[in-house]
């Protein structure tokens, strides 16, 4: 891929995260303001295309990121994002409403899962011991890939599936505390499109249990990463007290 194809799949991924719709090069041009015609771009998109980073729409002239396009998008993000990008002000009130349920470990696991709620506008997850937590399932039909019925309870069941929850988190291993497991990579249908992101978190008693969030594919990776990883690091730091 060249630098110029690198920037164009970045800027395609960014819109398609922030509009859920099919993108065109005469919108990238206008908008990013390239000094190249729109025709360069589509003959770009089409070599994209070849290299099968993006795909078309039944209903669009314009084209997609494909599960290839997201991976190479979080290879060159996740060295790079960490908990200190996150905004001062909103690490502080994250950490303080977490330092509140320092006493009770049920309490700190919703009142995280709601604060990845709250900043990412996603379903939050948590899986610790034999317990699988979710909160911010409302959320779930206000996402344009999740309008349809077989959709949402393909969602619902990914949340709700100890079993598998729990078999693909732990065997998704990498050198990163924050990760980031696609859907296909599973091999299980009901996980088709869907990404997590999620951080392990030790626990007290030397057990182990995650946090994240599950989302499609279409996610604000950027905003998502940090933000996972900042809870889950707040997390340990009040377990840590109750040794």
């Amino acid at each position: 891929m060249t630098p110029r194809q690198k920037k164009l799949l970045e800027a395609i991924i960014n819109e398609f995260i922030e509009s859920a719709e099919a993108v065109g090069s005469i919108n990238l041009v206008s908008k990013y303001g390239w000094d190249v015609s729109s025709a360069t771009i589509r003959n770009e998109m089409a070599e994209l295309m070849k290299q099968g980073y993006l795909r078309k729409t039944h209903t669009s002239a314009g084209r997609i990121p494909t599960t290839l396009a997201y991976k190479e998008f979080v290879a060159d993000l996740i060295d790079e994002i960490a908990e200190n990008n996150l905004e001062i002000t909103l690490a502080s009130i994250i950490r303080q409403e977490l330092f509140k349920q320092r006493f009770d470990l049920d309490e700190l696991i919703y009142t995280a899962l709601q604060s990845l709620v709250e900043q990412t506008n996603n379903v939050a997850m948590g899986l610790f011991g034999s317990r699988v937590y979710h909160a911010g399932l409302a959320k779930i039909p206000t996402l344009p890939e999740y309008k349809q019925v077989e959709g949402l309870c393909n969602l619902i069941r990914v949340i709700e599936d100890r079993i598998t929850l729990k078999k693909i988190l732990t065997r998704n291993y990498t050198d990163s505390k924050v990760r980031v497991l696609f859907g296909s990579d599973t091999k299980l249908e009901v996980f088709k499109d869907t990404v997590i992101i999620y951080s392990l978190v030790n626990l007290y008693d030397n057990s182990k249990g995650y946090v994240g969030v599950i989302g499609p594919e279409r996610i604000d990776y950027q905003k998502i990463v940090p933000t996972v990883d900042f809870v889950a690091n707040t997390m340990e730091d009040v377990i840590s007290g109750w040794r």
